[in-house]
This record gives C-alpha cells, sequence and structure tokens, in this order.
C-alpha cells in the first residue's frame, strides 16, 4: 500500500527498537528510509536456525548481534534492488548513512515535512512483516513526468535479493565437548597437566550448537591440522556414515 505521512507521524508509530536504514539517492534532494518491520527481522532469525517462522521477541529490547546482521544484510539487498530498478529511469547513486534503532533520535527531517510511504508485504511460512520504502515528497517532485508508465519491480526479484542476502550472514557455529563438575576446593588448586573428567564418553556424539542454539549431532576429528566435526544428525535425521 502507499500513503502520504507528516515526518513527525511516522516516526511518532515506530516502535522501539525499530530497524530504519537512511540513505540518499543522489541526485535527488533529503534523506530517504527502509523501515524493515521488526517482527520480520525475528521471523527470518527464528526461520533461519531451524524453528518456526514466528515472532520470538516482545519490544522494548535492543537487536542482538545476530539480528543487526540480517538486518543490514536485507538492507544492502533493498539497496541494490532499488538502484537497479531506478536504472531504467535515470542514472542513480544510493549512499547509504546509516541505520537507527531507536526511533527518538530520527531528527533528520523537519516535523510537517511530507513523506510518501511505499509497504511491502513479506510472508514467511504464514507469517507476514512489511519492509517500507519512506521517499521525501519535495525530493521525488521533479521527476514525477519521468515516473510515469514505469512498470513495478518484480516482487520475485525482490525476494532472490532478500534470500540471497540471508544466505551469506555468518553464524558461529561451536562443538561442546562435555561438561563437568568439580569442587571448589579442587579448583583453586588446579595446576598444569591435571585432569578434569567430562561427562561424554570417546565414541559418543557430541552437540553442535548454531549462534548457541542446539541444532545438531557430530563426532570430533580431523581435517589436515586442524580439528574438525563430522556431522551425524541434524535435527531428526541421521547422516550415513
Amino acid at each position: 500500500g502507499m500513503s502520504i505521512v507528516r515526518f513527525s507521524e511516522f516516526v511518532g508509530k515506530l516502535p522501539f527498537p525499530s530497524a530504519v536504514g537512511l540513505f540518499n539517492i543522489y541526485p535527488m534532494r533529503g534523506t530517504f528510509f527502509i523501515l524493515i518491520d521488526p517482527k520480520l527481522i525475528y521471523i527470518i532469525v527464528s526461520s533461519v536456525f531451524g524453528g518456526p517462522a514466528k515472532v520470538y521477541k516482545i519490544e522494548g529490547k535492543e537487536f542482538t548481534r545476530i539480528e543487526m546482521r540480517i538486518i543490514q544484510k536485507l538492507l544492502n539487498a533493498c539497496y541494490q534492488t532499488l538502484e537497479a530498478a531506478w536504472s531504467s529511469v535515470m542514472d542513480v547513486k544510493i549512499n547509504p548513512v546509516g541505520i537507527e534503532t531507536n526511533p527518538a533520535l530520527l531528527t533528520v527531517a523537519r516535523p510537517n515535512e511530507k513523506f510518501i510511504e511505499l509497504r511491502l508485504t513479506v510472508t514467511i511460512e504464514g507469517s507476514e512483516g512489511k519492509i517500507s520504502l519512506v521517499i521525501p515528497e519535495d525530493a521525488i517532485a521533479p521527476y514525477k513526468e519521468m515516473l510515469k508508465g514505469v512498470t513495478e519491480a518484480k516482487t520475485k526479484d525482490i525476494e532472490e535479493k532478500l534470500i540471497g542476502a540471508l544466505k551469506e550472514i555468518s553464524v558461529t557455529v561451536e562443538v561442546i565437548l562435555g561438561q563437568g563438575k568439580i569442587s571448589l576446593e579442587r579448583f583453586l588448586e588446579l595446576k598444569s597437566g591435571d585432569v578434569i573428567v567430562l561427562n561424554k564418553h570417546l565414541r559418543e556424539p557430541l552437540e553442535v550448537r548454531v549462534q548457541n542454539i542446539p541444532k545438531m549431532l557430530g563426532f570430533l576429528g580431523q581435517v589436515g591440522n586442524r580439528k574438525a566435526v563430522r556431522i551425524y544428525k541434524i535435527g531428526e535425521e541421521e547422516k550415513d556414515g
């Protein structure tokens, strides 16, 4: 959908935290915004790590590092798609300014300045979130004639850009060797060469975590002079030999 809003109205309806990408489009004037619905970010994170495509977080808590990486990847994909869409009309250059998560700090326009808000609904496994493009009305006014008759960008192209961006996100993988318990007295007496017995047998598969979430089982091994893990089980599926 599309609507015209004043800057104060736009900022006033934003939750905390918000994911607002600020950018300029040369040769146009003013600051543009891409707003990613926090619900969409939480849905993507849950889905990427094997959980249900549902919101898992309440408002009021700052984004984690992995959530911020996803926001940055999504914004980069949006910038590339937007620049490509404009190429059929005129040459433009998008210059990202930054990401703001606190709506109270958005002070880049006058309260009464009018913006055009274009909203795109993204559906992932039945759950929905929105991505909005917010354009200064004064910035687009000189180019209205040029935009007449321009076809809309294909939704499939946008989806492919977003999916491609998500696949490039790096995550932390950890292998848990085991756990053990010792008394405080023994802990204070530990010295080099002492042995702590863990709760895992030598041939027992180890827990593999992705972003600190248990996701797989595997066996410890070696590749060259580096330690490695051979995946034995992902979720409920076991891998052969």
